[in-house]
């Protein structure tokens, strides 16, 4: 597959398992699989494909080095659903989703939080308290919860294809369940968090 080699996606260490199925395979498309991947310190910057953000961040977010991250993902009808992929540091979070065709193809919703400005922690948590630690979560909290860290978060969605991406920010998209929950876990201990 066009742009899948290793090197492609990042430096540091990288540790990670995909398990493959396909029945009647005759190419790339017609396999399923399941991928888990955790990563070293890296830098967005050193990551080609989330590297076309830096343009929009400053110069010292573009070199935080991220001290962990863990990305997992579903491979089917010839593309990769990125369910979760994050990066944390004591100064900044990274979270993104969505997909990246064998062909190359990027559809990518990328929040990048720097904690640098905007509301004080204790007012995030007293918004992030009402966020359920499993089940669904109400749309009205999720937009409360995208406005609460909207001084403090980049939205970014990035399409394209992994030779040529293009970035734009996109300040009108509500974060998703899953980008909550990662940024719930930032703010508020679990134990914390409403059940």
């Amino acid at each position: 597959a066009k742009g899948f080699g290793l090197s492609s996606y990042g430096v540091g260490k990288t540790t990670g398992r995909f398990d493959f199925t396909g029945d009647a395979v005759r190419n790339a498309s017609d396999m399923k699989g399941d991928l888990t991947a955790k990563f070293g310190q890296t830098s967005v910057r050193e990551l080609p494909i989330l590297g076309s953000i830096t343009n929009l961040l400053t110069p010292v977010q573009s070199l935080t080095r991220f001290d962990s991250g863990e990305m997992t993902a579903k491979l089917g009808s010839g593309q990769f659903r990125i369910e979760r992929l994050h990066l944390a540091s004591p100064s900044a979070k990274l979270f993104a989703e969505g997909t990246v065709s064998l062909a190359g193809r990027l559809d990518l919703d990328v929040a990048y939080n720097t904690g640098q400005i905007g509301p004080s922690a204790p007012l995030i948590r007293l918004i992030l308290r009402d966020v359920p630690a499993i089940g669904p979560i109400p749309v009205g909290l999720i937009v409360r919860v995208t406005e609460a860290l909207s001084n403090r978060i980049v939205r970014l969605h990035v399409e394209g294809t992994t030779d040529r991406p293009a970035v734009r920010v996109n300040t009108s998209k509500l974060l998703t369940e899953n980008a909550v929950r990662f940024f719930v876990g930032q703010y508020v201990p679990l134990s914390g968090v409403s059940k």
